[in-house]
């Protein structure tokens, strides 16, 4: 579709991609639909099954709803929130000393590959959808155990304010994995240690995705398409993307031993049918 400039009437379908083939013409498209020559490979069939969870024992967290304080096993935080980047966190203490002054999201960008034009050219610079803004209710049991701690946030928009209900749940977990295990030289000795957290959890849509309800940006699957994405049903295929996610830590550095890794990604020019 070429909907360059805001005149909606000089807007144009470029093409139709489908599979392998393209159509510069719906009319193309309907002829090999008429004739056969274009069919459903794969059937697959909706799974809407999912799991609760819960929280179990005594809360060993400390809260301050008021001021959105959170204070967990000598870790100590408050818990902000902006229109762009979402929840940050701020004066992060651990036995009441200054670890971080700030932690925040800046930017999340997904660059996306495939064989199709939307998925190849798709790039979303998610700051741009007002990530904050799109902070939504969550669903305890499912996004959250039962029994979470939940908060509300204000969104300013305009002149008005509305407030979106439960969008930060707050709960201890148990990862279900050992925070660390040794063994003795020799000997079956394993020790392993519980690896408790507590966890600030909010729901938010990057671009189209929302990957904590398993949504995402997906193709039709054919065989042509595997080096774009992996095949996640029947006749589905997950779009390969990646992320870039920015953040910025205002660190309390104690000394001057740091380091900075310089990572580079290249694009290499390729030809599609469309």
């Amino acid at each position: 579709m070429d909907a360059t400039g805001t005149d909606t009437t000089l807007y144009k379908l470029k093409g139709i991609v489908t599979s392998t083939r393209f159509f510069s013409a719906a009319d193309g498209l309907r002829g090999a639909y008429e004739a056969g020559e274009l069919k459903e490979d794969y059937y697959q069939p909706e799974d809407d099954s999912w799991a609760m969870s819960l929280e179990v024992g005594v809360k060993r967290y400390k809260l301050d709803s008021e001021h959105k304080y959170v204070e967990y096993m000598g870790c100590s935080s408050y818990v902000a929130h902006t229109r762009p980047q979402g929840v940050m966190f701020y004066d992060i203490r651990f036995k009441g000393e200054p670890t971080l002054y700030g932690l925040s999201m800046q930017e999340a960008a997904a660059q996306y590959g495939g064989f199709q034009p939307k998925a190849a050219r798709t790039l979303y610079p998610d700051t741009y959808y007002s990530l904050g803004a799109n902070l939504y209710q969550l669903t305890e049991g499912f996004n959250c155990p039962f029994s979470s701690t939940f908060w509300d946030i204000p969104i300013h928009e305009g002149s008005k304010t509305t407030t979106n209900p439960s969008t930060i749940c707050i709960f201890e977990s148990d990862a279900g994995f050992a925070l660390s295990r040794h063994r003795v030289s020799g000997g079956p000795s394993d020790y392993g240690f519980q690896n408790f957290c507590v966890v600030k959890a909010s729901l938010l849509t990057l671009g189209s995705i929302a990957a904590a309800s398993r949504y995402l940006q997906s193709s039709f699957y054919f065989p042509a398409q595997w080096n774009w994405g992996p095949r996640i049903q029947a006749a589905t295929q997950g779009s390969l993307h990646d992320y870039v996610v920015t953040f910025k830590a205002d660190f309390d550095i104690l000394d001057v031993y740091n380091s900075l890794q310089v990572s580079e990604l290249k694009a290499v020019p390729t030809s599609q049918p469309w």
